[in-house]
């Protein structure tokens, strides 16, 4: 028994379509698999990551795509290796895994990695791929290199290891096997399920429990004690016929004229004699550019027999549902205790209506829609759910909403992504946008770029929004090869090329970041155009004297008045940077690290000090073991560097909605220091001594703010979270979150 089911579709925060099969537990993915999709599918739906037994990439081989793939695979790397997680994709799809050879894992991922060139058998189906390959040709085609197709860890070996005795892996980029433009679709041939046995027929007929059981299944008749002639199909129900089912991916119209041309009905060569034709379902996954009621269009779909079922996953005619609902109901809960700092969520506006048509054509969108909010609604249930059960919470909510007024330019802290490791319901991985006033507007840096950062950012300003946000972008800074930190760029840096066109950008980061962009140019070539990259290893302060043009022209594009990497006690190569600017504003980021003694001297008297805080106190020997840093420890780093503002973020998913340690008491965390860090490594040790006069002035001070995602801080606001744990737990207790 087989169902089928829509499990994701394109909205403002995910560029996915995803058909589900699942045999009776068995569970098989069918389409795109863009950044975020791991967390949308643990979030909500009836998918269950620990059954997925194969993937089946859809479309083309680009980031878009398949950019959640990796975070996907960390995701489930622990159940797929129990499962023999296989997936299959088009012919370069080896060669994209083979990009992250820079990346560094915490873990091994022993995933197969497949191009499907032919006919997959599992006991469950037999899939055919369908690879659309438009006729010209953009450059030199080689077969695709089918060597590859293995476990990733063996791609990613493989290509790390060279004969040459100095490895040039990371010096130059990997080619890209077959320049064709190509989509991978596929058809879907479930096998038919055997009939059930009916035991208690069989029992009536005198057939004994045993042996006979077992011959009667293995088709032979069975001759009872009385004589009677018992032949299978008395005690064993027919066997239940699976319809085919097709999944299209057309990502332009150019390719419709190539799948016209295929026999999507053929008979598979894998087939059972008894195997249907029929066809149930047909998905189609199409670009934003295709008329699904252009006479072309419907006379491919015509083609097709009038009885099936026809799924459109087009953007423009499916619902643009928020992707994480509980994430949603969280920011909207928060907004309503400090509404400058939560904006409400933007949705697209209403999507078009299918025609009229003689066939049974249904937008394919993900069930259930338990994800499906109207915020304006969901924030008057609360306002008025919370006025029945929480009065002091209700008082607090009419005075910020009576105080509710635009605060004066200031610094501002857009709060993408807060999490660690790998995204949860409540966290994303980290993205952080610090924007600086100029005289222009803003001159804006962003501080790493974990997974989904850009459609995180378009679902909290919108398609018009996320424009002005981007135009402010001048500088990314990307802290280390860790994956939550980087996989959202190549989508960050791709959507600010097609705003900018022909602008400037500068980036930050290890060295390896640019070889994994060079990779990618050869899909994306306008991807690196208005880059200038910038080796993170050339700001310390050991390579200081390595000034080329570009950090020059980065001073003027943002008024620098200095800018430094700290090498960062992480793994290597990992950096934290400072900068300031020429109107007195001081920015330190920590990115991941242990207490730095040499950071805090380089940052001091920092305006603003955005620093890790991935564990709590009881965790410490966990933060010295994985390199990072707990509360207490980053809140001592900032008293010796005596910030003035501390952001803390980064933090554990093991803190599932608002960490433990919301409401932070500094002077209490500073003054027990010394007892709290009793076991502190050698990187900790300098914050382990005797408190003065001005450490517990400056603990008076000073403005601490827990970071939330979606939470948009001006320094203006900064250190204002009463209230926020009550504001949880009476949503909690509502059944609201």
């Amino acid at each position: 028994m087989v169902s089928v089911q829509v499990v994701a579709h394109p909205t403002s925060d995910l560029d996915s379509s995803l058909l589900l099969l699942n045999f009776s537990g068995a569970e098989f993915l069918f389409g795109r698999f863009s950044e975020g999709i791991h967390r949308a599918l643990a979030d909500h739906g009836p998918v269950k990551l620990s059954r997925i037994r194969q993937v089946f990439l859809t479309g083309q081989t680009t980031w878009t795509q398949l950019g959640g793939l990796p975070g996907f695979l960390i995701g489930v790397s622990d159940t797929a290796v129990k499962n023999g997680l296989r997936v299959f994709g088009g012919r370069n799809l080896p060669w994209a895994i083979g990009t992250l050879r820079g990346v560094q894992f915490r873990q091994k991922i022993e995933v197969d990695v497949r191009y499907a060139e032919k006919e997959i058998v599992n006991k469950f189906m037999t899939v055919l791929p369908v690879e659309l390959i438009l006729d010209e040709i953009d450059g030199l085609v080689d077969a695709a290199d089918d060597g590859l197709s293995c476990k990733i860890e063996s791609i990613l070996e493989r290509i790390r290891s060279t004969d040459t005795v100095q490895s040039d892996t990371f010096t130059r980029r990997l080619l890209l096997p077959d320049t064709r433009s190509s989509s991978m679709c596929y058809i879907i041939q479930p096998h038919p399920t055997p009939g059930r046995f009916n035991v208690m027929q069989a029992q009536l007929l005198g057939v004994p429990p045993g042996p006979a059981f077992g011959q009667l299944r293995k088709g032979l008749p069975f001759i009872t004690a009385s004589g009677t002639v018992v032949t299978p199909d008395m005690v064993i129900e027919p066997v239940e016929q699976a319809e085919r089912v097709i999944v299209l991916d057309l990502p332009t119209n150019a390719f419709i004229t190539a799948a016209t041309k295929v026999d999507w009905l053929r008979t598979l060569q894998t087939s059972s004699p008894i195997d249907t034709c029929e066809l149930s379902t047909v998905m189609h996954i199409l670009g934003p550019d295709i008329d699904p009621y252009s006479e072309q269009y419907t006379q491919f779909m015509k083609s097709f027999p009038s009885t099936c079922k026809h799924l459109l996953a087009h953007p423009s005619y499916v619902p643009d549902t928020i992707t994480v609902s509980r994430s949603a109901r969280l920011r909207t809960a928060l907004g309503l205790l400090s509404p400058t700092k939560f904006p409400q969520s933007h949705t697209a506006s209403e999507r078009k209506d299918l025609l009229r048509s003689d066939m049974a054509i249904i937008p394919a969108i993900a069930e259930p829609l338990t994800y499906s909010l109207d915020l304006d609604d969901l924030r008057k249930q609360m306002s008025s759910a919370i006025a029945d059960t929480a009065p002091s919470l209700a008082a607090r909510i009419v005075q910020q909403d009576e105080l509710r007024q635009s605060s004066p330019s200031d610094v501002e802290c857009i709060c993408i992504g807060t999490g660690s490791g790998s995204p949860s319901t409540f966290k994303n991985v980290i993205g952080t946008i610090v924007r600086i006033p100029s005289r222009e507007g803003y001159d804006s840096v962003l501080l790493d770029c974990g997974e989904a950062t850009y459609y995180s950012l378009r679902r909290m300003y919108g398609a018009a929004g996320v424009v002005e946000i981007l135009q402010e972008i001048k500088l990314i800074f990307i802290s280390h090869m860790h994956p939550d930190h980087h996989l959202g760029l190549l989508t960050f840096l791709d959507a600010w090329t097609q705003v900018m066109g022909s602008g400037v950008i500068y980036l930050i980061a290890p060295v390896n970041i640019q070889i994994w962009l060079q990779d990618w140019s050869q899909i994306y070539p306008k991807l690196t155009v208005g880059l200038r990259f910038i080796d993170a290893e050339h700001l310390t302060a050991a390579n200081s004297p390595y000034d080329p043009t570009s950090i020059e022209q980065l001073y003027d594009a943002i008024d620098l008045a200095s800018i430094q990497t700290i090498p960062a006690v992480h793994c290597q190569p990992a950096y934290s940077i400072i900068l300031s600017t020429s109107s007195q504003f001081k920015l330190a980021y920590t990115g991941d690290t242990r207490p730095n003694q040499g950071f805090a001297a380089a940052a001091s008297n920092s305006t603003l000090v955005i620093h890790e805080a991935t564990f709590d106190d009881a965790l410490l020997a966990d933060a010295i073991k994985k390199q990072h840093a707990t509360v207490t420890e980053a809140l001592c780093v900032a008293k010796e560097i005596r910030a003035q503002n501390v952001l803390l973020t980064h933090i554990s998913p093991r803190y599932p909605v608002l960490p433990d340690f919301m409401c932070v008491e500094v002077q209490q965390r500073v003054l027990s220091a010394r007892q709290v860090l009793a076991y502190e490594d050698k990187h900790g040790e300098f914050l382990v001594r005797d408190i003065s006069e001005d450490d517990k002035k400056w603990c008076e001070n000073v403005k601490v703010t827990i970071a939330v995602d979606g939470m948009v801080v001006k320094l203006s606001e900064m250190g204002d979270q009463v209230g926020w744990t009550e504001m949880v737990q009476a949503a909690g207790s509502l059944g609201i979150l």
